[in-house]
């Protein structure tokens, strides 16, 4: 199809700035290092192009493409620059949807907006066996709700996402994360908590195994009065895997009587496998209770030794214990879902 003009001038835009940009930076500190091995001007990007409306118009998405994204990064402004397909979904006032998303395109872009009062249970799957790109913005009017899942299984080389939310008064977004696949993971999620009462919360899960690296980073902005956010990850790492978890909560000066969670738990299988997690607080107010926690250890080998006196073999005690470990977000799954991840472990 014939690609908007509103669309090719952001993406002219962000191909200049491609070019102009340094290489990302993967390192953190001096000694956390996730080394993808790719070189972008390499990625193939095939010559196609579709939209697919569901309530928004091309003349009103023009108000809001890309408008929340700082494309101040060179991976993120190469997926706007050379994305192949684009989402437009808009839940109307008071009405409650479920929406599956799979693209057909391996970079894709997707704006949804959700109307006052109204519920959105969004799901998107990754099932491409090569380069895969995403963009999403959202937004959240008064008193809106979303559960936003994202299922990554596929056998990419790289995946690398990047979300924004933006919250209305009284709104919620649930993030639900789900990391099972690709062979390098960059997954950036933002929320910016833009009206009073407004609440996130972030649940990651992480299966590594192999040779894979996931490098996930949480942020969520309190910019109104008494906001509410809450992070936890769980993450499993085996052979020579790698995770790593970064967490900001930054509470702006008129953010009064906000509230702010972080809480990072990784276990590690096996020397050679690894993971790191960075929680970060930036506070401007002082009438807010924010707080944050890490945990990175291995399987209580006492509790190992119990299960196996009771009968179990080691490998199925292991399970067991894994199960119940990733348990506060495998609750929060369908039935599909948790099948899926539990088949993994």
């Amino acid at each position: 199809m014939k690609i908007p003009k509103f669309i090719l001038d952001k993406r002219k835009k962000a191909k200049e700035a491609f070019d102009s940009l340094p290489s990302p930076n993967f390192r953190y500190g001096l000694s956390i290092l996730m080394n993808p091995q790719i070189k972008l001007e390499e990625v193939e990007i095939k010559d196609d192009f579709s939209i697919d409306e569901n309530g928004i118009s091309l003349e009103e998405a023009e108000n809001y493409f890309m408008n929340s994204i700082k494309l101040n990064d060179k991976i993120n402004v190469f997926n706007a620059a050379f994305f192949q397909q684009a989402l437009f979904l808009r839940i109307p006032k008071g009405k409650e949807m479920e929406f599956k998303f799979e693209p057909a395109r391996d970079i894709n872009y997707t704006l949804i907006i959700a109307e006052p009062q109204s519920k959105l249970n969004f799901t998107e799957f990754q099932f491409t066996e090569n380069y895969y790109g995403n963009t999403t913005e959202i937004y959240l009017r008064e008193g809106s709700e979303i559960n936003f899942f994202s299922v990554n299984n596929s056998k990419a080389p790289h995946s690398f996402v990047l979300r924004k939310a933006n919250l209305a008064r009284d709104s919620r977004i649930n993030w639900y994360d789900l990391h099972l696949g690709s062979d390098f993971t960059r997954a950036l999620t933002l929320t910016s908590l833009n009206g009073e009462g407004s609440e996130v919360r972030n649940y990651g899960l992480v299966l590594g195994k192999e040779k894979q690296q996931f490098d996930l980073y949480a942020e969520a902005v309190h910019k109104a009065k008494s906001t509410k956010s809450d992070m936890l990850v769980k993450g499993i790492v085996k052979d020579r895997a790698k995770a790593l978890y970064r967490g900001l909560v930054r509470v702006d000066k008129n953010a009064s009587n906000s509230n702010g969670y972080q809480k990072a738990e990784l276990l590690i299988m096996n020397d050679g496998a690894e993971a790191n997690a960075i929680p970060n607080l930036e506070i401007e107010n002082n009438e807010v209770r924010c707080t944050h926690g890490a945990t990175i250890g291995q399987l209580d080998k006492e509790k190992l030794f119990y299960l196996m006196s009771r009968g179990l073999e080691e490998e199925k005690a292991k399970k067991v214990m894994l199960e119940g470990f990733l348990s506060p977000i495998l609750d929060k799954l369908n039935l599909s879902l948790q099948r899926e991840i539990i088949k993994q472990i």
